[in-house]
């Protein structure tokens, strides 16, 4: 699920935290009192849009604190650490807390702002996992402003999520109407294409070849809307091999090129590892075994001890071998 200026690894990071603190927020008798971090934002922000954007930015700032703590707790709880672990879930439930506080606070201040109502919903459907309550502020949000592309992309999400296809293409449909250039949106209309092909071929009235190929224009416009995301570009990269599903004849050498950019916007070494892998798988279908186990051969500079890479390569170099021997 991706959303707008959103990045989904906080919200998935928030989801795993909220298991392991099998709690959700505390829902007291009285409204809790908003935190001061909210407050502050009142009196330093000067009209409604502003705070609203600054709310947000403060939101996700402590949804990347979650983060944080959730990869501190399983460190913790793998050295066998209860009490440290107790205490890290406290802190972590706190923020939780907090936010919804914060919340009801800001909503009580701006009742009728649908961005506010939009992003509420967004919390409380992905990290308190209140999808009813979610779906009435989505509703509501477009009460107020029914040109807000980001409600109905929320919507859309969901309605696939349970199941109601037709609904989940049409209000994506709207989105895209409204926001054609977000690649979020676009992001989201590769994956119902390609993860939905019977369901988006009755839809549509496509057969499953056009499924694919428009999937896959989604997703490179995704990519080429924003080049820098990483995992946009990966995206595109790995929708070349859904083509084998769809009984489509795959460009292999454009998939390689695409991990090759791919891997040109790398994060980190795992990022750069699982290009050179599925560069490589990707040149074995292309029929390029040189090509394949130079890829696999930078792969294994970065993690010498990958049971896929080497079975990878021992099966080239297998073949390389029978190869020759049957030339002799």
């Amino acid at each position: 699920m991706r959303n707008e200026n959103i990045t989904m690894t906080l919200y998935r990071s928030a989801i795993a935290l909220l298991f392991l603190l099998n709690a959700a927020a505390a829902s007291p008798d009285e409204t809790p009192e908003p935190p001061a971090w909210a407050t502050a934002l009142s009196s330093a922000q000067g009209t409604e849009e502003e705070f609203v954007n600054a709310f947000r930015a403060e939101e996700f700032a402590r949804l990347g604190q979650m983060r944080e703590l959730g990869a501190e707790i399983d460190m913790l709880a793998r050295g066998g650490k209860p009490e440290q672990v107790a205490a890290k879930k406290a802190q972590a439930q706190q923020v939780v807390d907090e936010i919804s506080a914060a919340y009801a606070w800001a909503l009580g201040k701006y009742p009728e702002n649908a961005r506010l109502l939009t992003y509420h919903g967004e919390f409380l459907y992905d990290v308190l996992g209140k999808q009813e309550e979610a779906i009435v502020l989505w509703n509501r949000s477009l009460t107020f402003d029914g040109k807000l592309s980001l409600t109905y992309n929320d919507l859309s999400l969901h309605y696939a999520h349970i199941g109601q296809y037709k609904l989940s293409l049409s209000h994506l449909d709207k989105a895209l109407d409204l926001d054609g250039k977000n690649p979020d949106f676009q992001y989201n209309l590769a994956q119902f294409y390609l993860v939905y092909g019977p369901q988006t071929e009755e839809l549509r009235g496509w057969n499953k070849k056009k499924v694919y190929k428009e999937g896959m224009k989604a997703s490179k416009r995704a990519s080429a809307l924003s080049p820098d995301d990483f995992e946009l570009v990966k995206d595109y990269a790995v929708n070349y091999f859904a083509g084998e599903n769809f009984g489509v004849e795959v460009n292999w050498k454009d998939a390689a090129k695409a991990w090759q950019e791919a891997r040109a916007k790398a994060r980190n070494k795992t990022d750069i590892f699982y290009a050179w892998l599925n560069e490589a798988r990707s040149w074995i279908r292309a029929g390029k075994d040189s090509n394949a186990m130079a890829a696999l051969n930078e792969a294994l500079k970065i993690f010498p001890d990958s049971e896929v890479a080497q079975k990878l390569l021992g099966e080239l170099e297998l073949k390389q071998e029978k190869a020759s021997k049957k030339g002799k």
